[in-house]
């Protein structure tokens, strides 16, 4: 009797079995799946590891320079300017004293034809001026950064300068002692009733001028 009351529940005990595997196995693939999805949804979040455009790189805090900039910074100091004064000017036979010691004076004028020898220079009438320092003081006066400028006629023609036959002022005078110098200049014949001669040696020092019929 055991074996006819057991044998016809044996069926419905497998099938109740697999029931339980099959849904165990579904149950687990989908917890699994759903980890899946979870982690890979992460990896693209917020959270990434790829740094955002606002981000600062290592690099970005190095200040850069672009060519004629220097990262040397300067001490913020000004040098001052002054407008050089010219003092009055005194005839062309004269001397005309800086104020600072030094004195200058026209030794000769001549009359030549001028010969232009560099690029921006012009034949023509010339006049050769010859011109002395003194150094009336008691310390070395340096002639290098002297400039002389001459102009003519009432409307102060700029004189055009011809290096040809000149002998610029140069080097330092001691005290007591001159040096002498040549400059040339075209000036037309007709325009030499009013001749200016201008001469400075130094920022520092008024400009003399000396005018006159040459």
């Amino acid at each position: 009797m055991t074996d006819r009351t057991d044998a016809p529940r044996a069926p419905w005990v497998v099938a109740a079995v697999v029931a339980v595997v099959l849904l165990a196995g579904l149950v687990t693939w989908a917890v699994t799946r759903h980890h899946d999805s979870t982690s890979s949804g992460d990896a693209s979040g917020p959270s990434s590891a790829v740094p955002s455009s606002t981000t600062p790189t290592r690099h970005s805090q190095v200040p850069s320079t672009s060519l004629g900039t220097s990262l040397t910074p300067g001490s913020g100091g000004t040098e001052p300017t002054h407008a050089v004064r010219t003092k009055r000017a005194v005839p062309l036979d004269a001397t005309a004293d800086f104020g600072t010691g030094l004195t200058v004076r026209i030794t000769r004028i001549t009359p030549i034809a001028g010969q232009a020898t560099a690029p921006g220079e012009v034949d023509g009438p010339a006049l050769r001026i010859a011109l002395l320092a003194h150094n009336t003081g008691t310390r070395p006066v340096s002639l290098d950064g002297s400039v002389v400028f001459v102009s003519y006629g009432p409307d102060r023609t700029p004189a055009t300068e011809l290096s040809s036959g000149e002998q610029r002022f140069s080097g330092s005078v001691a005290p007591g002692a001159s040096r002498r110098a040549t400059y040339v200049f075209t000036v037309p014949k007709d325009q030499r009733g009013d001749v200016r001669v201008e001469v400075s040696y130094t920022g520092r020092a008024p400009t003399v001028a000396l005018q006159g019929a040459a």
